[in-house]
């Protein structure tokens, strides 16, 4: 009788142990913190203690820039144009000069054609766009990367591009850093009649900071029903004051079929010296607004 007793209150007993572990282990698992950039601790992918991967870039250690996609295009005079995205994951570090080399390859793998150029690249989700399908709306939105568009290049059918990087200056900055304003207002796009040109967009810059820039660069995408991009052209305005706003127009000549949506982007080198126009501030000035890393 006592050891049935005994067996009964033992058997219980461990019930009621696996009852209080499992709500122990359950209670570890609710309370266990969530992964982030502030817990002291090195993971979800960083590259050293909350830093890296999905956090700030650690001190000295930009994550590298990579390639978003490429398609050429083709232009007038049997020559295309190729636009890529330059994406850049870092939420602290930019690219005052980013040297790039292209190498045009037809559908067997065989060279025909090569290029180098230089860009430069803002801190991450800070380059900002004006899209819309075609209206006249000055909304805003902010693509992932850094478009970059050449002209003019030999290419054949089928062939393909590949871009590589060859030199990048870095340049440090803190988390709150905010672009200069620059938008694109009354944005359209028109197929022209009885002119020498096929098609033609148009559109005003506004610069809506309390800079001056020597040299904003404006970017023109055209895209398809399907979203693919089928056409591209990049102007520049120079001496852009702060406040001003300044009209621009870029054109095609060969024929450019269903067109459904209109992009267009403004970048300028907040990096550089001399594309501040003094009278409206200087770089000193915007870096006090956006502090470098020190």
């Amino acid at each position: 009788m006592k050891n049935r007793a005994f067996k009964r209150i033992t058997v219980l007993a461990i019930i009621f142990g696996a009852l209080i572990l499992g709500v122990f282990i359950y209670a570890q698992i609710q309370t266990k913190p969530t992964p982030s950039c502030f817990d002291k601790i090195k993971n979800q992918g960083e590259y050293d203690v909350d830093c890296g991967g999905p956090c700030l870039a650690c001190k000295g250690h930009p994550e590298p820039l990579s390639i978003g996609g490429s398609v050429l295009i083709p232009a007038e005079n049997r020559k295309y144009d190729l636009v890529f995205m330059i994406i850049n994951p870092n939420l602290n570090y930019g690219a005052s000069s980013v040297d790039y080399n292209i190498e045009i390859d037809d559908a067997q793998g065989k060279k025909i054609y090569s290029r180098n150029g230089s860009t430069f690249v803002l801190p991450k989700e800070a380059n900002s766009s004006a899209v819309d399908n075609l209206s006249n709306s000055s909304t805003s939105s902010v693509p992932k990367g850094r478009w970059i568009i050449e002209h003019g290049l030999n290419g054949v059918p089928d062939a393909t591009a590949k871009i590589s990087f060859s030199d990048i200056s870095w340049e440090g900055i803190k988390d709150n850093f905010a672009e200069p304003r620059l938008l694109i207002l009354n944005k359209i796009y028109n197929i022209l009649l009885n002119s020498a040109e096929f098609s033609e967009a148009t559109g005003i810059l506004k610069n809506d900071s309390p800079f001056g820039f020597d040299l904003v660069e404006i970017q023109v995408l055209l895209f398809d029903e399907n979203d693919q991009l089928i056409g591209a052209r990049r102007t520049e305005a120079r001496t852009v004051t702060a406040g001003e706003r300044r009209e621009f127009r870029v054109s095609w000549r060969n024929s450019i079929p269903n067109v459904s949506r209109l992009e267009m982007i403004a970048y300028t080198n907040v990096f550089l010296n001399d594309n501040f126009i003094d009278a409206f501030g200087t770089r000193e000035r915007f870096q006090q607004l956006n502090p470098v890393v020190e």
